[in-house]
């Protein structure tokens, strides 16, 4: 979303207009999803979590800066919401289950590729999501936010809440180590 256009939203979102937050939550509404996804593995909880989350955004949104983008501050949110839930059902993220994989299948389109090139790249699909599954969590999460989310080293500082010097090595470390695994 165009930065002017993201505040002029956020403008109305703070006068109170249910309607503007809803063009925030339809343009953010699958990065929540899936940055929720990727911390608690579970589709049902991460659509409550993005969910709850947006509910709260827009109950802070005059605590917000508009001068600085939206999405960072909605992924801490996510983040705080999900680790939040975790906690209080004093449980370990469980693995994602068939209908997450169903999700992904889903977008593939039919006539897209043919059948041998799906089964490679679900099989390649398969292999780097067990090895991401293997990373430390904070690691998982840094490269997680960097690779498909395509959020900034500061971003990523701002919604992990460490340093950015922290992050790159969190990222060099995860990228080395994913390297291992993959061999």
């Amino acid at each position: 979303m165009e930065p002017e256009k993201e505040k002029s939203i956020l403008r109305k979102c703070r006068a109170g207009e249910y309607i503007a937050f809803n063009h925030l939550v339809s343009h953010y509404n699958n990065r929540a999803y899936y940055y929720a996804l990727s911390i608690v593995h579970n589709h049902h909880d991460a659509l409550d979590f993005a969910q709850e989350s947006f509910v709260k955004a827009f109950r802070a949104i005059n605590t917000f800066d508009i001068s600085k983008p939206f999405l960072p501050w909605l992924l801490r949110i996510v983040r705080n919401t999900c680790f939040n839930e975790l906690k209080k059902k004093k449980r370990r993220a469980e693995c994602p289950g068939a209908e997450d994989d169903y999700i992904v299948l889903e977008k593939i389109s039919s006539n897209a590729k043919q059948p041998y090139e799906i089964i490679e790249e679900n099989e390649l699909a398969a292999s780097i999501k067990t090895a991401v599954k293997k990373l430390p969590e904070a690691q998982r999460e840094t490269v997680f936010l960097f690779h498909f989310e395509n959020l900034s080293y500061g971003e990523i500082a701002e919604v992990t809440g460490v340093p950015v010097g922290t992050v790159m090595s969190r990222l060099f470390n995860g990228r080395k180590k994913l390297a291992e695994l993959l061999k």
